[in-house]
């Protein structure tokens, strides 16, 4: 067990590193106006689809199970093992939060906050604050495409009077729907026989994807030394 970690650790760094030092070559060499140390500067992640960061469910669930604790790992609030859903992997999904709804407009039907543009949002919590809940209602009336697999409750002791009402008015939107292929506006970004992590930069029109090496999709903390 401590050789394969070993071998996969160096593997992933290794090849990581050889691809960035011939990404940046290709690029530079590729376009003149663009070099390495530029394109930080000049490029922004890929996004699409929008997902909800589950923090209410962080917060209701308090602390991990034994068996996902470690001395540095406790509590639910860290975030540590949760990821989107397999279903969203070719789209390169981008975690959002309330701040992020609050702060986004719509603009040529797509949800806009700084250099951010999303064309649909996915929400698939056991628990939506009550104010989270209006801001994404408000968001969907205006026709965004919002996809709710499971539906939520509200969180906390003291229950508001209009919580179902809303959550009821939201799902009834037709814009809104429990499947993701039924509001889902563009295809898979990376499709085909194996999903695969990648990350993907646009600069313009130009899209630049890395793909990960595959034994590093297997990769969870702590990884032991040797």
């Amino acid at each position: 067990m401590q050789d394969k970690c070993h071998f996969t650790l160096f593997s992933v760094i290794f090849l990581s590193i050889i691809f960035f030092c011939h990404f940046f070559n290709c690029v530079s060499h590729s376009d003149k106006t663009i070099n390495g140390s530029s394109y930080y500067t000049t490029s922004k992640p890929y996004t699409d689809v929008a997902v909800y960061l589950p923090l209410e469910d962080s917060w209701m669930k308090v602390e991990y199970p034994d068996s996902l604790q470690f001395p540095w790992v406790w509590g639910e609030y860290e975030l540590r093992y949760v990821h989107p859903s397999e279903g969203l992997k070719g789209y390169q999904p981008l975690w959002i939060n309330h701040y992020f709804l609050e702060q986004a407009e719509i603009k040529d039907n797509q949800l806009v906050c700084g250099q951010g543009g999303f064309s649909s949002l996915y929400v698939d919590v056991n628990y939506l604050d009550r104010e989270v809940l209006q801001t994404i209602l408000e968001i969907a009336q205006q026709g965004f495409p919002v996809c709710i697999p499971n539906r939520p409750a509200e969180p906390g002791r003291n229950k508001t009077g209009d919580y179902e009402d809303l959550l009821q008015e939201l799902c009834s939107l037709p814009n809104v729907s429990a499947e993701f292929t039924d509001i889902a506006v563009n295809p898979l970004l990376v499709h085909g026989a194996e999903k695969v992590d990648f990350w993907c930069w646009t600069i313009g029109n130009d899209a630049y994807i890395f793909f990960a090496h595959p034994q590093a999709q297997n990769l969870s903390y702590p990884l032991e030394y040797g």
